[in-house]
């Protein structure tokens, strides 16, 4: 469908144009709403890369500080990083190896694969306590295409139920269980989450707000949106595909497809992984209580048995561009929209016909978040 856009000089659109009130992106309430959204699905906290046998990390997931830990027998878990007894946390470091987590305030001690309560200094000055009532809390983890998933909520949907198969077949054939996390960036933004996600998707901004830099890669409004319910995928032409298509090519001369197309997965609400010809680029993107703020986790994954010298240069020049793309001139437009937004209560954002991936989230953020407005009245 890329090819045959490039080929016949046509754009997918949606039927009429959307329009959004800025109070999506400053109310203190509806980011309440979308965090407890969040809370109501599995969500992407790592990689399997991450946690090496007997080891751990720790996260801030969501307003909510968690250990996962890889068991001795390889499985995940995690729990609330919370003291039974006073409510300290129980692992202050971000990684490391230990079969015992212990409060530095009193000394209570937790076993790693269990969670279970192990000891109580002065345990005589609580009496006959059931330690099996006072464990760390359980965050139910699964890990699936070698990504972590965490799930607060009470239900008992697994990952591919959530996914559905048609995106889950998607993420499957990327192999991410043979990747090795190559870099982690860790960013802090005065911006709702959603311009961020936005910025990701959006490809017409591509020719003005990048003209030195990602707009040599990628011609603008050439992109095809597959939806799989609240999930979807974007295929991304290359310049190199364009060139072909001018010169008479057909789709038979493309002999890897990774070098004349990116594409990018959308997991909902927060994830972008997108597929480049050496790496895999990973995004989550988490709100904050407060609307104007977020924090965004930006992956590089290679693919273990084709990382070497040579790759890891390709792949550091790859992160040059994302580095020039992303911080020195999306992330500074998305900062000056949410100081707008928030000066300038009453007005809209518009979306045309032809930002059909960027509006999908909105669609379905509305959707869930009507519904679950209605579960509670």
């Amino acid at each position: 469908m890329a090819f045959r856009n490039l080929r016949d000089d046509t754009i997918q659109q949606d039927p009429d144009i959307l329009r959004l009130p800025v109070e999506l992106y400053t109310s203190t309430a509806r980011a309440a709403e979308e965090i407890a959204l969040f809370k109501r699905m599995p969500v992407v906290v790592g990689h399997n890369s991450e946690i090496a046998p007997g080891g751990f990390i720790t996260r801030d997931v969501l307003g909510t500080s968690i250990i996962l830990v890889r068991r001795d027998d390889g499985v995940p878990a995690g729990y609330i990083n919370m003291c039974a007894h006073r409510g300290g946390k129980v692992e202050p470091a971000e990684s490391g190896s230990k079969r015992l987590f212990m409060c530095q305030y009193h000394g209570w001690t937790y076993n790693r694969d269990s969670g279970d309560l192990r000891n109580v200094p002065f345990g005589e000055d609580f009496g006959q306590i059931d330690r099996a009532c006072y464990g760390l809390r359980k965050v139910r983890v699964e890990e699936r295409h070698g990504l972590l998933w965490a799930d607060f909520s009470n239900s008992d949907h697994t990952v591919s139920e959530f996914l559905g198969d048609e995106i889950d077949a998607h993420i499957s054939s990327l192999d991410l269980e043979a990747t090795t996390l190559f870099s982690h960036k860790h960013i802090e933004l005065a911006a709702n989450w959603k311009l961020v996600v936005d910025g990701a998707l959006d490809g017409l901004h591509v020719k003005f707000l990048h003209p030195n830099g990602v707009s040599n890669y990628f011609p603008t409004g050439r992109n095809v949106f597959l939806k799989y319910g609240r999930h979807g995928r974007t295929f991304a032409p290359r310049k190199r595909m364009e060139r072909l298509v001018k010169e008479g090519g057909t789709l038979e001369d493309i002999t890897d497809l990774r070098r004349f197309m990116s594409s990018n997965i959308r997991i909902y609400p927060n994830v972008s992984c997108i597929q480049a010809p050496d790496h895999i680029e990973f995004w989550t993107v988490w709100p904050s209580p407060d609307p104007s703020h977020c924090t965004i986790d930006i992956r590089f994954l290679v693919p273990t048995d084709r990382l070497d010298d040579e790759c890891a240069e390709r792949v550091n020049r790859s992160w040059e561009v994302l580095e020039q793309a992303s911080m020195k001139e999306d992330f500074p437009m998305e900062i000056s929209i949410q100081e707008n937004a928030r000066a300038n209560p009453g007005t809209y954002f518009t979306y045309g016909r032809n930002e059909f991936q960027v509006r999908h989230l909105h669609d379905w953020l509305a959707a869930d978040l009507d519904e679950s407005s209605a579960n509670a009245q």
